[in-house]
């Protein structure tokens, strides 16, 4: 038995529709939690779609992970042909406010930043 009186039970969306104590601005929190696709889930699509246990997706995953940031933290740059390039860029420093004390200002340091240009066929694909 679900939840609602007795009705059999359905996915958490629907429930929460049917509750008159749930904002409006919390399912559309809800509805853009289904879209968003995690590590895990993106683990899970990889097994399903290769026909590998789980296990061995997420060896994949965090291997892919672990080469490309090694290869950008030496500088280097990883490019996909059609998906992209991910490449370390360096923010330049500047002056800035110090927010306990308005009236002070503080040097921020220069800093690199990790950077992804998506490709032609990721737009494209997007669009």
């Amino acid at each position: 038995m679900g939840i609602f009186r007795g009705q059999p039970p359905e996915d958490s969306h629907q429930k929460y529709q049917k509750s008159k104590r749930v904002s409006p601005k919390y399912l559309k929190v809800l509805n853009l939690l289904q879209i968003i696709m995690n590590k895990a889930s993106l683990i899970d699509v990889l097994a399903e779609r290769l026909g590998v246990p789980r296990a061995e997706s997420e060896k994949m995953i965090n291997t892919l992970f672990e080469v490309i940031t090694d290869t950008i933290k030496n500088g280097q740059e990883v490019t996909i042909t059609g998906f992209g390039a991910f490449s370390v860029r360096e923010r330049k420093g500047r002056t800035g406010v110090n927010p306990r004390n308005i009236s002070e200002k503080i040097q921020i340091p220069p800093v690199k930043v990790p950077k992804f240009k998506a490709g032609k066929s990721l737009k494209e694909a997007v669009r």
